[in-house]
């Protein structure tokens, strides 16, 4: 027994020693490899600003812009991977800063700010170039959306309605349908919640009379002309107000904008849709 274990414990040392030497120059190689660069998406030349905007919004997801920044078109995205909570996290939802600027500040962002903690994410010149057409899209839809205006079509209910909204801003629609909107086409500072931005929009329709009609068979949709945005509100409730012209009734409906930007905005009542164009900015 003793020879024995003169041989043993000999050879378990030597065991041990081996493994040591192996798990210290493993962990050197370890320590002293470069790490992988990551991975770059492919990105397609676009033929359009839209594309390449689309483009960037897929990149946002892919890169994990969407974990360390706020983007409320994205919102639902954002939710379906679980609710962190993002604090004072940069707010990416409207991004007012130049292009060549943001660009430069993708392509390396500690060139411009070394104290930032936003790390060098290696990116391509087409996935900056699609990041920055994204991320600058609310700011150059802005000027473009086509928002419902005050003209020389204006709808002008029949008596006993005013000719203007008491309430300001202009009539727009048919006697079927028609609602009130503002000039410049603007919602603005809406209150906002985790299921986008809050909206109450009030319809009127020649002839409406709440008290036969307790719950109005409204539908409203929403499709957001510069992104993907879409939302849809079935049903609605009737509302009494002197100030609302004729014989005081409308219907009153909420809706819930999943995004900023520009959207379209249709209402169906009775056979009837009337549609307008506003745009959401914060």
């Amino acid at each position: 027994m003793k020879r024995i274990s003169n041989f043993i414990f000999p050879a378990l040392m030597l065991c041990g020693v081996l493994i040591s030497a192996f798990v210290i120059v493993t962990s050197l190689q370890a320590a002293t490899a470069s790490p992988p660069a990551p991975a770059h998406v492919q990105v397609a030349a676009a033929s359009n600003s839209t594309e390449l905007a689309a483009q960037g919004r897929a990149l946002f997801v892919a890169k994990g812009c969407i974990v360390c920044h706020r983007n409320d078109d994205l919102a639902t995205v954002r939710r379906a991977q679980g609710e962190l909570d993002f604090g004072d996290v940069p707010d990416l939802s409207n991004v007012k800063i130049d292009a060549a600027y943001l660009k430069r500040w993708l392509q390396d962002p500690t060139a411009i700010k070394p104290s930032t903690a936003m790390p060098n994410l290696h990116l391509s010149a087409n996935e900056i170039d699609a990041l920055a057409a994204y991320l600058t899209r609310a700011r150059d839809a802005a000027s473009s959306c086509p928002v419902t205006e005050l003209s020389a079509q204006t709808f002008v209910p029949p008596a006993p309605y005013p000719a203007q909204p008491s309430f300001g801003g202009f009539w727009y629609g048919t006697e079927k349908l028609w609602t009130a909107l503002q000039p410049g086409g603007q919602w603005n500072a809406l209150p906002k919640d985790r299921d986008g931005y809050s909206q109450k929009i009030v319809w009127w329709r020649l002839g409406y009379e709440g008290t036969t009609e307790q719950q109005p068979a409204l539908k409203i949709t929403g499709k957001q002309l510069d992104g993907v945005g879409t939302f849809v509100v079935n049903g609605a409730t009737n509302a009494y107000s002197p100030d609302f012209g004729g014989n005081g009734w409308a219907i009153m409906s909420g809706v819930e904008i999943p995004a900023l930007g520009c959207w379209e905005i249709t209402g169906e009542y009775g056979g009837q849709k009337l549609s307008f164009v506003v745009q959401v900015t914060p």
